[in-house]
């Protein structure tokens, strides 16, 4: 039933991140629909494919999450948006594998951080995101490119293990 659960994880996963990935570099926003609509996406397969008390450990880490989060946005750290995201991303992520998470999270956030600043000095990009928010406000990264793609690629993994 794992294998299953790691699946559809990432079927339920896979837009919203890609989502995130979009708004945060063309608008430097993460819509709160999108963080409702992957909670829900969440709770609905979460309740189908994983034991109740991962479920709710689950739901448990989310809240710790966003209580972080919020707290880290009070003192200007991250973005609201950035917030809200990863408190649903951490709906995706087993409890027992948090740390190698935030590895993941880091090399691949240093990783979007490289590729944005490569785009943006290249400009080979600039006809088709020319008008992006994120190449045009300084100073600010748009976490949600970095924070959508480790979640998908921790999701990968956890699939082919």
């Amino acid at each position: 039933m794992e294998a299953y659960a790691n699946y559809a994880l990432l079927v339920a996963a896979l837009p919203f991140c890609l989502w995130a990935t979009w708004s945060d570099l063309r608008y430097m926003k993460i819509p709160n629909v999108l963080v409702l609509a992957m909670i829900v996406a969440f709770l609905v397969v979460g309740a189908v494919f994983l034991p109740f008390d991962e479920y709710l450990w689950r739901i448990l880490g989310g809240v710790i999450v966003l209580v972080g989060g919020f707290v880290l946005f009070a003192l200007g750290g991250i973005g609201g948006g950035d917030a809200k995201f990863a408190a649903a991303m951490a709906l995706f992520i087993d409890r027992n594998e948090v740390v190698p998470f935030l590895f993941i999270l880091s090399i691949v956030t240093i990783l979007a951080v490289l590729s944005h600043w490569i785009v943006g000095k290249l400009k080979f990009a600039r006809p088709i995101t020319g008008s992006w928010d994120s190449w045009t406000v300084k100073k600010k990264f748009p976490f949600g490119f970095g924070m959508g793609a480790a979640l998908i690629y921790y999701l990968v993994i956890r699939t082919m293990a």
